[in-house]
């Protein structure tokens, strides 16, 4: 959760959900739901043994609503397409590990069978 999203809900580093990840699975495969690359790079050097999936690109640097508005509506389009792309793949993931002030993590929460899923900013998910 970066961007302009951080002056909603401190900030939550990457060891805080790969601590929560590590003692839920075996696997060492894990998609991120991120609009911040950044992010992929900092668990891909922290965390060399594992593989990191993601719909972020490259150079994306965390949402800005004020950018998103100022997009084409077809990069809106395809950036809502990536988000809900993103819900859904976690949706159907073994387990979810994220942040429920964020609105993905809300629905995430509500949505996943109780013990598929924990947050870093609460043990329950709430409304």
């Amino acid at each position: 959760r970066r961007g302009d999203k951080i002056s909603e809900a401190p900030l939550e580093s990457v060891e805080s959900y790969m601590n929560l990840v590590v003692n839920q699975t075996t696997s060492k495969n894990a998609f991120v739901l991120t609009d911040d690359f950044r992010v992929i790079n900092e668990l891909r050097i922290t965390y060399p043994d594992w593989s990191f999936f993601t719909f972020a690109q490259t150079g994306e640097c965390g949402y800005d609503h004020k950018e998103h508005l100022r997009q084409s509506k077809e990069a809106r389009r395809i950036a809502m397409i990536k988000l809900l792309a993103s819900v859904e793949t976690l949706r159907r993931s073994d387990f979810f590990v994220g942040t429920y002030h964020s609105n993905p993590g809300k629905f995430l929460g509500m949505l996943r069978p109780e013990g598929t899923h924990s947050g870093v900013d609460n043990s329950i998910w709430f409304a």
